[in-house]
């Protein structure tokens, strides 16, 4: 007995003396230039490159491995090595292997630098593809190794801890143009377990070099399958702006969560809260500042995303080209379905859309193109002009409901049918005109169906076609109306109240542009018919204007008149009456302006046929043309005269320019037209009392120079 225990105490001191000797001996071989070599073939074998390290230990108790700089080689194309680190140190637990289970007891990175690059082939690993196909295709020691685990005497393996401190990572993206590199530095990231079988708890932060932070939080298999939720803090967005194609300016810092789970290639879940703010974004004619934020929860979202997501624009100003514009402030609200169609298009569907007081429901797809969808019930439109600026000069109110409006953005173009349900324009110096009936959109065209406008309650039918929608509006309108009441329009749209009277008949095509610095009337053009049928011009006589700027003339040309008075005392004055039989009028309008051509006003007694300018806005004239008087008034003149055997007829007298206004005429007539209209009636008179009238307030002679212009008696 006694030599059997001295056996085994032998035994364990041989044990103890050989394991001392191991861990004395065993780190000087690892040491050795020879192990060195062996460790760079293997390396150089399954990687395909150069692997380096400064020093190399081994430990027994616990047994451990620590690595001091371990690097892969650069070749002469990289300015630093792709995979670097300061130490590398690996401690396995010793009892678990009494059990063949090898426990890695923790394994910590210290400054990992891993450097890569992004090309059109994708991310590009620090060790040729070569090798990487050579290290998938085993060799016949590995493969029965590898048979040799799977039975019944195989090692287990279980990892506990594994640590990456203070590690960075540099990606240069040659995909875009000019390349971009990103790097993230401060990387910590800590993986704890006990087996296989059970999830990894992992927790990890980095900085990226260009601002900001992410912190990521959960569990994760070493099958792929994830438990995150990641933490966003003040990314800034600038650096992305090459990755939007087309667009113009980027800016903005992100923050918020993100949570996925399911296979780290493709989750099955997404959910994420962000914010944006102090954002610019700009791309083409759309762009949005200020701050913005959205939710979403989405499933499959790689492969066929379906959920839901709400976004937020209050607090930001968004602007599409010169047409929408939403003020900071005003609220604005997106909510809808996350769909993916039959093509694998992602879109959105029961889309809400809330913009101040409007509210529209539709759907979308990215595309390409764009298309978006929109129905609205009845809408009020006071205050629409803050959203729309082209629409702004027409200050529009009122009600519409979009019965369907589908957009597409490459190119551009609507389609749908808008219902007019009172809706009110308010053009600059006009009351306003209500518009009722449809609008259908068609490209970049907007047509009416039985559209109603009317304009102080008079009610007139029109065709109305608007073209180039998504740039300076073009308009042309066909317009026809009968009977109507002439004082009320001229109200309401010249500002001239109680001016005209009388049954209106108006037939026209207008056409002009809404832009941006320019009256609607300025840019009006096109043509009218209009007629006006026994009605008042209120306190305007054309009659007396003409006759009364012939004594402009002195005394010869006036001498028809002031014999008149002289004779009788009687005058014209019930000839001036402003009551008339008709107003008939073909108007060309051009740059804002009413071009008569011509202006013909027929009253009981005598008539005019002008043609020229009215202005819209003031109903300014600059006419010329002829008035032609009646027998009737002729005869009235010869009598107040004194002429008598006088026989009547139509006299007409050239008129040199008509100003003024519309109900206040001014009238010129030249000199030589005043002279022989006078003549008519004077040449009757010559040798009787009109001599002596003649001489006493001309001179003595004067009835001879009369006789020498006006030759004698005149028809």
């Amino acid at each position: 007995m006694k030599l059997l225990i001295r056996m085994v105490v032998a035994v364990c001191f041989i044990a103890a003396l050989g394991l001392v000797l191991l861990a004395v001996v065993l780190p000087r071989i690892v040491q050795s230039e020879m192990v060195r070599a062996r460790i760079q073939s293997a390396a150089r074998s399954a990687l395909g490159r150069d692997v380096q390290y400064a020093s190399l230990d081994v430990g027994l108790f616990p047994p451990s491995l620590l690595v001091e700089a371990p690097r892969v080689v650069q070749d002469a194309r990289e300015a630093a090595p792709p995979l670097a680190a300061e130490r590398v140190a690996l401690r396995i637990a010793l009892l678990p292997l009494l059990a063949r289970t090898v426990v890695i007891d923790s394994l910590v990175i210290d400054g990992a630098a891993l450097r890569l690059v992004r090309t059109a082939q994708g991310i590009e690993l620090p060790f040729p593809a070569a090798a990487a196909g050579e290290a998938k295709q085993p060799t016949r020691d590995a493969s029965a190794a590898a048979e040799a685990t799977t039975g019944a005497d195989a090692v287990r393996l279980a990892v506990r801890e594994v640590t990456l401190r203070d590690g960075s990572v540099v990606v240069e993206d040659r995909v875009v143009r000019p390349s971009i590199t990103w790097e993230l530095r401060d990387i910590d990231a800590a993986a704890r377990g006990e087996s296989l079988e059970r999830p990894v708890a992992l927790d990890a932060s980095f900085a990226l070099a260009s601002g900001g932070t992410v912190e990521a939080r959960g569990s994760a298999t070493l099958g792929g399958d994830l438990d995150l939720t990641i933490e966003i803090a003040a990314i800034p967005l600038r650096p992305f702006a090459p990755y939007l194609n087309g667009s113009d300016s980027l800016d903005g810092l992100l923050a918020g969560s993100i949570s996925l789970e399911g296979p780290a290639a493709s989750p099955s879940a997404l959910s994420a809260a962000l914010s944006v703010r102090d954002a610019r974004f700009e791309l083409g004619d759309l762009g949005f500042s200020g701050a913005i934020t959205a939710r979403a929860e989405i499933a499959d979202p790689v492969a066929r995303a379906t959920g839901s997501f709400a976004l937020d624009a209050g607090a930001a100003e968004l602007h599409y080209g010169g047409s929408f514009t939403k003020p900071v402030g005003t609220p604005a609200t997106v909510t809808g379905k996350i769909v993916t169609d039959a093509a694998g298009a992602l879109g959105i569907d029961d889309v809400v859309l809330r913009v101040g007081d409007l509210e529209a429901s539709g759907s979308a797809r990215a595309g390409p193109p764009l298309r978006v969808e929109l129905r609205t019930q009845s809408l009020e439109l006071r205050g629409i002009e803050a959203l729309l600026p082209g629409l702004a000069a027409l200050h529009p109110s009122g009600r519409v409901r979009v019965e369907s409006l589908r957009f597409s953005g490459e190119p551009k173009a609507l389609v749908g049918t808008i219902r007019l349900e009172d809706l009110v324009v308010s053009p600059p110096n006009l009351d306003p005109i209500t518009l009722r009936g449809a609008l259908i959109a068609k490209g970049a065209t907007l047509d009416s169906r039985d559209l109603q406008l009317v304009a102080a309650e008079q009610s007139l039918a029109a065709a109305l076609r608007v073209r180039n929608l998504f740039g300076a509006l073009r308009y042309e309108l066909d317009l026809a109306m009968d009977a109507a009441d002439a004082n009320a329009l001229t109200t309401a749209l010249a500002r001239k109240p109680d001016m005209l009277y009388g049954p209106l008949a108006l037939h026209g095509a207008l056409r002009g542009s809404v832009e941006s610095g320019r009256s609607p009337l300025e840019t009006l053009g096109g043509e009218l018919r209009t007629e006006i049928l026994n009605g008042r011009l209120v306190g305007a006589s054309l009659l007396q204007a003409t006759f009364g700027q012939l004594g402009a003339f002195g005394k010869l040309a006036g001498l028809a008149l002031d014999a008149g008075r002289l004779f009788g005392g009687r005058d014209l004055q019930r000839f001036y009456g402003d009551a008339f039989d008709a107003i008939e009028a073909r108007l060309r309008i051009a740059d804002g302006v009413l071009h008569a051509e011509p202006l013909v006003l027929r009253y009981p007694q005598y008539s005019a046929d002008l043609t020229g300018t009215i202005q819209i806005v003031d109903l300014a004239i600059d006419l010329r043309g002829t008035i032609t008087i009646l027998e009737t008034v002729d005869a009235a003149i010869a009598s107040e005269i004194g002429i008598q055997g006088y026989k009547p007829a139509r006299r007409a007298i050239r008129l040199a320019s008509v100003r003024g206004t519309l109900d206040a005429p001014v009238v010129q007539i030249a000199g030589n037209d005043a002279v022989n209209f006078v003549g008519i009636y004077a040449g009757a008179l010559y040798g009787g009392r009109l001599q002596g009238i003649l001489d006493k307030e001309i001179g003595s002679g004067a009835g001879k120079v009369l006789e020498g212009i006006l030759g004698g008696d005149r028809e």
